[in-house]
């Protein structure tokens, strides 16, 4: 009986034991019989497994997975039995080398349910994920798997499933017919949960023995792995314990990937140490309140990234990220993060198309530059030349100067992006373009109307948005008629310098191939034979002429003796400037002798923007009266500022009288002396002093020496004479320090002489600097001369300050206050080792405040020369500190510094000081000083009303300025810089604009005017201070390095009588140049949107018309014919002379034109409205 009961205690227990729950390492692990349910076959097959050593990842769970503190999404999977949980990347290879279980060589999170070298021949994965939020169950099956490579039919068929929430680990099983294969590598199974908690900083790792219903947790010692089937319905559960899951903590990392005009894309990273959850993104105006009605959500989020939907353009928002990780967890809050969507590319659409002037060459000064990154989607991508669906595009516009036009868009530097450019004449929906070419292939175009409005559409090829630069360029120029040596145009030759000239060009040009290689003589070469255009002359009588050249661009002249070799020296060429002239004497000609004149490019790899040029052959000029110092002309002493004696070195013969400085001859203290010359020729000049004081100044048209000598025996050329240098100075024509830049200005001469004996005769003589060269030509000849008195000014100090008088305009200066420095001593005595400073004082009154303030303001400019050292000063009074102040060395000179303040106490006076800091007085420098207050349409709400001009000839220009303005960011709605128009830190005014029809034109033609935006009240009815949205913005160049004007713009689709704001601004970089402009406002004709548009026609008949015949032409409907243009053109858009009696009205809305006196052939006849538009050209045959 006690043995019976002794047997009934043992089984009891050892059932007990294969039941028991045991716990290990965060896990609590039961074995448990059930029963195997496959899945059903609605289940998502995975046939890449179905093969040996197969994987597959990245296969989602449908839910968040919590394991080792970690979250996952989706796991990878292995025909070998195992899964993948790997934080930091999925695995590369389905490695059937499941001993690393038991060495703890796998990834963050792995679950090994059977990890052997098993085969899928024959079997079925496949997995699913079932139940519904937060309780849903994902399953995995490897259905009648092979268990070792050999075995010749299904071994075992098992599953692994996780819950969501509870986070459960279940593996189950069922053994199928075949047998394990025990002959290879790796037959041997491992089964358990590896992984790394990031919580608590280790390893984690649960295996079990065997596949029995009792196996032992963790085997150690010589562990082989599992050779045996488990039984079928066999469980092995594995649930976490409650400390091991993680309380819920907030989102990492939270911020946005991808921001784009009406959405925007949050990421964050799920915290390694918090529970597992559901993350929801709370978005809305700044301030918003989650759960209110002006916050938005995205609720659900499993994963860690979401797309906000709905939003505006260019508004501001703010987002946080909640985790909610279940009713027994208080959810967790990223910080409050604000970002603002894009504001829309300015040429989004078509109706706000950005124009674009036509150039005549491909120069980075004369691109456009644009990118796609902000635009949307306006039309499908071309059927013809490819690209996405979602093809975001940009607009632009010009307006046709030829039948022929060509297009070139490129991807900026460094870039390859391929773009589609179509070419349109309108932008309507569902209407094809004329032409479409892929970049960098241009798009060129033939049988274009003059006149007519084209748009361009671009948009990328290629995935990763880049800029890109566009140009629109004219067809072939016609070929000149001098083009050809044997058509050389005849030249008259003039009695003396001076004359008008010829105008020539060398657009169109082709080489003549005269010389070595073709090249000129004085030519770089670079870009092939010279293109050239030709001239003859016949030599006069005494064999003697000059040459003179006056181009637009870097050119060269030769003389040729005949059409097929070059010139016989290197001095029968001459290079010159861009806008300067090139004089080239010719001596030992024949007289009576034809000679050849060659002009071309003399670097034919810089494209040339403006190819034109003057030319003129003249005998030499006769010596001036003044060549030698017995013709000396006398100077009369004037008041400083007073116009000086004019002069010419042309003519002028070898120097007279003593040789020419022998050291470097340079007014003071200017840094940039130029070497003695050897050789040259001067004109004399002589004074009688007044005063022991005297100041000498010399501005000139070229490089010239000026010097002052003492001869006390008589004229300095005299037998005898003894003359001894006084002092000398040199004057530039171009300052070096602005060199190369636009309209650059002289740097005078000036001299100082002290201690003069008064009625003594003194002697001026001016030199030129060399004698001319093939590489610096003879050009400009004249220059002034002044000789001025240097008496102490008025306004030496502050006492005797001269009034300012505030100017009212906003556009030129009205009121400029001329003065010197001449004469001007030390007011204020020098502190320490300060150079003292000569000045002069001025002084204001402040005006009344503007509305709505305390104080006024206003801006102080100076113009005019140069002060090489020095600065200016806003003071309260004499002799308190400064209020404002400016000043410059030097090496760094500015043009018009200016100073300002918008403090100053309405009604009370300040004072202006100007210094010069030389070490030696500077004479002859002149000023003008501009005072303005601050312009009052500096913001939307200051805006100036700017009156539509109804007539085409804009019979009221606006005048205004840029000076004293300020960037205009304040007003919701306005922004800078807008994507492909505008520029970052631009200065911008404000104008009022009430349309009369649904378009008008800009025209600026300013530099200091870059860019244009047209805004109207974003509510009906809003006023300047409310929020503004941006309607079209125009821009010049994007990309050029130098200013450029605005030009004509266009601003269409507008609503008549609704009031729209306009803001024109400065460019930046090269282009930031601030002061005054003047605009003119026209109403105009809308662009050609929709095909169902009325649009203007003409009717011409008879056409073709016989010759001496009228042309009768029909205006569309409702035009005053009264107050319409017409011209003639040629075919490539060059206007023809008009014929006298030209347009004659034949009834109402018709005209008829006579033809008489036109040659046969084909012309165009372009018609202008009465608002100043040009309607399409049309084509006109005369037989």
């Amino acid at each position: 009986m006690t043995r019976f009961y002794s047997l009934l205690i043992l089984l009891w227990w050892l059932s007990a034991t294969a039941g028991r729950a045991q716990t290990l390492n965060g896990y609590t692990f039961q074995a448990a019989a059930g029963t195997y349910a496959p899945l059903s076959t609605g289940a998502q097959p995975l046939p890449a497994l179905q093969t040996d050593d197969a994987l597959a990842t990245r296969v989602p769970l449908g839910f968040s997975f919590v394991l080792g503190s970690y979250y996952y999404t989706d796991v990878s999977i292995s025909s070998n039995g195992w899964l993948s949980f790997d934080a930091h990347g999925v695995p590369t290879s389905s490695s059937p080398e499941s001993g690393s279980l038991y060495f703890r060589r796998v990834g963050d999170a792995f679950l090994a349910p059977l990890w052997a070298d098993l085969s899928g021949a024959g079997g079925t994965a496949r997995y699913a994920t079932t139940g519904t939020a937060p309780n849903r169950v994902f399953a995995m099956e490897w259905l009648n798997w092979r268990w070792g490579k050999g075995a010749p039919q299904a071994v075992v068929s098992f599953q692994v499933r996780l819950y969501e929430g509870a986070n459960r680990i279940e593996y189950s099983y069922r053994s199928e017919a075949g047998s394990v294969d025990n002959t290879q590598p790796y037959s041997a199974a491992y089964v358990g949960v590896s992984l790394y908690d990031y919580a608590l900083r280790n390893d984690r790792t649960l295996m079990v023995s065997d596949l029995s219903a009792a196996p032992a947790l963790n085997p150690s010692g010589s562990y082989t792995g599992i050779l045996t089937k488990p039984a079928s319905g066999q469980l092995f559960r594995f649930t976490p314990t409650p400390n091991t899951q993680p309380s819920c903590v907030g989102p990492q990392s939270v911020s946005l990937d991808r921001l784009g005009r009406t959405t925007a894309k949050v990421t964050w990273i799920r915290s390694q140490q918090g529970a597992g959850g559901t993350a929801r993104v709370y978005y809305g105006p700044p301030g918003f309140v989650p759960g209110n009605a002006a916050a938005q959500v995205v609720a659900g989020v499993p994963g860690d990234s979401a797309t906000l939907t709905g939003l505006l353009p260019d508004t501001d928002y703010e987002y946080l990220v909640e985790m909610d990780c279940g009713s027994s967890v208080t959810p967790a809050l990223s910080t409050r993060r604000s970002f603002r969507t894009y504001t829309p590319a300015a040429n989004d659409e078509g109706r706000s198309a950005v124009w674009v002037q036509v150039s005549k060459t491909t120069r980075e000064s004369n691109l456009t530059g644009g990118n796609c990154q902000d635009a949307s989607v306006s039309l499908p991508a071309s059927t013809t030349c490819g690209g996405p669906a979602d093809a975001r595009d940009v607009w632009y516009a010009f307006r046709a100067t030829e039948t022929t036009h060509e297009i070139q868009v490129k991807a900026g530097s460094g870039h390859t992006n391929a773009f589609v450019v179509e070419l349109r004449d309108n932008y309507e929906p569902g209407r094809g373009s004329l032409a479409c070419a892929v970049s960098p292939a241009p798009l060129r175009y033939t049988n274009l109307n003059i006149g007519q409005t084209y748009f361009i559409r671009v948009y990328q090829l290629t995935p990763g948005f880049t800029w890109f630069s566009l140009v629109v360029l004219g067809g072939a120029p016609p070929v000149p008629a001098n083009d050809n040596c044997a058509n050389a145009q005849p030249l008259v030759v003039d009695p003396a310098p001076g004359s008008a000239g010829t105008a020539g060009t060398v657009r169109g040009a082709t080489a003549s191939g005269v010389g070595q290689s073709g090249l000129g003589a004085c030519a770089l070469g670079g870009g092939g034979p010279s293109k050239d255009v030709w001239y003859q002359f016949v030599a006069p009588v005494g064999g003697v002429a000059e040459v003179q050249l006056r181009p637009r661009f870097q050119a060269a002249v030769e003389v040729l003796s005949n059409c097929t070799t070059g010139p016989v020296n290197y001095q029968l060429c001459v290079v010159v400037p861009a806008n300067s002239l090139g004089r080239l004497p010719l001596t030992g000609l024949t007289p009576g002798t034809t000679y050849l004149l060659r002009v071309y490019n003399q670097w034919e790899t810089v494209q040339l923007e403006d190819a034109t040029f003057i030319v003129a052959v003249s005998r030499l000029a006769a010596p001036p009266a003044n060549d030698d110092c017995a013709g000396s002309v006398p100077l009369t002493v004037t008041p400083p500022l007073a116009p000086g004696t004019p002069g010419t070195l042309d003519g002028a013969t070898t120097l007279t009288g003593p040789p020419r400085p022998t050291s470097p001859c340079y007014a003071a203290p200017t840094s940039l002396p130029n070497p003695a010359p050897n050789g040259g020729s001067d004109v004399w000049y002589s004074f009688v002093a007044t005063a022991t004081r005297h100041a000498l100044h010399l501005s000139t048209t070229r490089d010239a020496v000026m010097e002052v000598l003492d001869s006390p025996n008589g004229p300095p050329c005299a037998t005898g004479a003894t003359p001894q240098r006084l002092a000398c100075a040199l004057a530039r024509a171009i300052d070096p320090v602005f060199s190369g830049q636009p309209n650059p200005s002289s740097l005078p001469g000036r001299l100082l002489l002290s201690g003069l004996t008064v009625g003594r005769t003194y002697w001026v003589r001016v030199l030129t600097v060399a004698w001319p060269t093939a590489t610096k030509p003879d050009g400009e000849a004249t220059f002034e001369i002044a000789l001025n008195d240097w008496p102490a000014p008025a306004n030496d100090e502050a006492a005797g300050a001269l009034p300012l008088t505030m100017s009212q305009s906003a556009g030129e200066c009205t009121s400029p206050t001329a003065f010197t420095l001449d004469g001007a001593t030390v007011s204020i005595p020098p502190s320490g080792t300060n150079a003292p400073q000569r000045d002069v004082w001025f002084s204001f009154v402040a005006p009344a405040a503007p509305a709505g303030r305390t104080s006024s303001g206003m801006v102080l400019y100076l113009r005019g020369d140069q002060v090489l050292q020095g600065g200016m000063e806003l003071r309260e009074s004499p002799t308190q500190s400064s209020a404002g102040a400016t000043s410059w060395t030097g090496g760094i000179r500015v043009t018009s510094p200016r100073i300002g303040s918008n403090f100053l106490v309405p009604g009370r006076t300040y004072y202006v000081r100007i210094f010069s800091t030389l070490p030696d007085p500077e004479p002859g420098l002149r000023f003008t000083l501009c005072l303005r207050s601050v312009i009052t349409n500096d913001e939307p709400c200051g805006a100036l009303p700017l009156a539509l001009d109804a007539s085409g000839q804009c019979t009221a220009p606006v005048a205004g300025t840029t000076t004293g303005a300020s960037s205009s960011t304040t007003t919701p709605g306005v922004r800078m810089p807008v994507s492909n128009c505008g520029y970052t830190g631009a200065v911008d005014v404000w104008y009022r604009v009430v349309p009369t029809s649904t378009a008008f034109t800009l025209r600026c033609e300013d530099v200091t005017v870059a860019s244009a935006r047209l805004y109207r009240p974003v509510t009906a009815g809003g006023t300047c201070s409310g929020p503004l949205q941006l309607v079209s913005c125009q821009n010049t160049i994007v990309e050029n390095l130098a200013p450029r004007a605005l030009g004509t713009v266009l601003f269409d689709a507008l609503t008549p009588g609704q009031p729209y704001y306009l803001a024109v601004a400065n460019g930046s970089s090269g282009q930031n140049v601030i002061g005054d402009f003047t605009l003119c406002v026209q109403s105009a004709t809308a662009l050609p949107a929709r095909a169902a548009a009325a649009r203007s026609r003409v009717e011409l008949w008879p056409n073709p018309v016989p010759a001496g015949h009228l042309l009768t032409v029909k205006l569309p409907a409702g035009t005053d014919a009264a107050k319409t243009r017409v011209e003639w053109l040629s075919p490539v858009g060059q206007r023809v002379a008009a014929q006298a009696g030209s347009l004659r009205a034949a009834r109402s809305g018709e005209w008829q034109l006579p033809t008489a006196g036109r040659a046969a052939g084909l012309y165009l006849l372009r018609i202008w409205l009465p608002n100043g538009e040009p309607l399409p050209a049309q084509r006109v045959i005369i037989q």
